[in-house]
């Protein structure tokens, strides 16, 4: 129509499993460049992609960018992601990025971070760094950029009524350990997790590995990488 102003193009700065991922503040040029040359976040998206089924429902816990949840969505037929980041400056790019990619009707996320227990807390804590990737529960020393930022909580247990699933993903700097203590996953056949040594050490990551063991839960090498692991329950294991 003559006499309108066309909308200024979107700023893509990357492709990534055929998601276009915009510009923003959080978005630091080493970032940009890990999603150019396919190696950002690659562990978790390899197990996503190779292990994640049609109609699946996830709960994310840790979404970070929002760029690994998208790429799941835009890739596997009728997935359902439920993501949660305690980032709160991380939410509007995130949501941004679904709606570029129209994924709006499949992910779905929430400021919140995702504890199990009845006595964990109503709020934590968070340190927001300054690079997004890093931040976490838990302050370092000689941070003097990290920013602190009181979160309200959502009991793992609610989600399971809310949001009945059947995957999780977790990336959330080492705060897994606590969460896989208390939270029952009888409901889940897979779990993605990013494990933290450098957090809680070898006894810790002993615990986490005899937490899956118990909960029946095997462990799915071949799509196992670095410090990303996959498990898998037995019914998983035979549908494939």
């Amino acid at each position: 129509m003559a006499g309108t102003t066309p909308e200024p193009a979107a700023d893509v700065r990357a492709t990534l499993h055929n998601v276009e991922v915009l510009g923003g503040r959080h978005l630091k040029r080493r970032i940009i460049e890990t999603m150019i040359d396919g190696s950002f976040e690659k562990p978790e998206i390899d197990a996503g992609l190779a292990c994640i089924k049609p109609g699946d429902r996830v709960i994310e816990m840790g979404a970070g960018s929002g760029t690994v949840g998208a790429i799941l969505t835009k890739n596997i037929s009728e997935v359902q992601i439920l993501s949660f980041e305690a980032n709160p400056n991380l939410l509007p790019a995130i949501n941004a990025l679904y709606e570029h990619n129209g994924l709006s009707d499949r992910n779905t996320v929430r400021n919140n971070a995702v504890v199990a227990g009845e006595d964990a807390p109503e709020t934590i804590n968070f340190y927001v760094r300054k690079n997004f990737l890093g931040s976490r529960v838990f302050a370092e020393n000689n941070e003097p950029e990290t920013q602190m930022v009181q979160v309200e909580t959502v009991q793992y247990e609610t989600l399971r009524k809310e949001f009945p699933h059947n995957v999780l993903m977790l990336d959330i700097e080492g705060a897994e350990l606590d969460f896989l203590r208390a939270a029952d996953l009888s409901d889940v056949d897979l779990v993605i997790i990013e494990l933290h040594r450098k957090v809680y050490h070898r006894p810790g990551m002993q615990e986490c590995k005899r937490a899956f063991a118990s909960q029946g839960f095997i462990l799915d090498a071949a799509n196992s990488k670095r410090s990303v692991f996959t498990y898998k329950k037995q019914n998983r294991i035979d549908a494939a």
